[in-house]
């Protein structure tokens, strides 16, 4: 099995930039992430784009108790990744999917089928919500 460059972007949904959870550092974020895709043509083999994916019920979840404002409700335009994030994956033409986290600290990565596709010495390039880096990083 191949390595493979992979880039994952960690939930940057509309409801985190410019919604109910929005924050100055994610709307920051948006062109320093997009402008890294773009200028790095050819080099992802594949891209993860992950959401944080809550339904109507939200509220009323253990999560919703302790963070009452309602956020990435599925299906919802807060709950899209942000429009210019993937306009740049797009242009890259490479395989890319979105995985849909329920709940904070998913745990499930493994069981994912995209992953069965990455062997554990593939390099994963790591951005989130939070703070844009680049690190390499196997998976474990």
């Amino acid at each position: 099995m191949e390595d493979l460059n992979v880039l994952v972007v960690v939930d940057m949904q509309n409801d985190f930039i410019t919604g109910s959870l929005a924050n100055e550092s994610a709307q920051k974020i948006v062109s320093l992430l997009t402008g890294a895709i773009e200028n790095n043509v050819g080099h992802w083999d594949r891209i993860i784009l992950t959401r944080d994916t809550h339904r109507d019920d939200y509220l009323a979840t253990p999560e919703g108790r302790k963070l009452p404002v309602e956020h990435c409700i599925e299906g919802t335009s807060g709950w899209c990744v942000h429009n210019d994030i993937i306009a740049a994956v797009r242009k890259l033409q490479c395989p890319y999917v979105y995985i849909n986290k329920p709940t904070f600290g998913y745990a499930k990565w493994k069981d994912e089928p995209f992953f069965s596709t990455i062997n554990t010495n593939t390099k994963l390039n790591i951005t989130n919500d939070e703070d844009l880096f680049n690190a390499e990083r196997e998976l474990v």
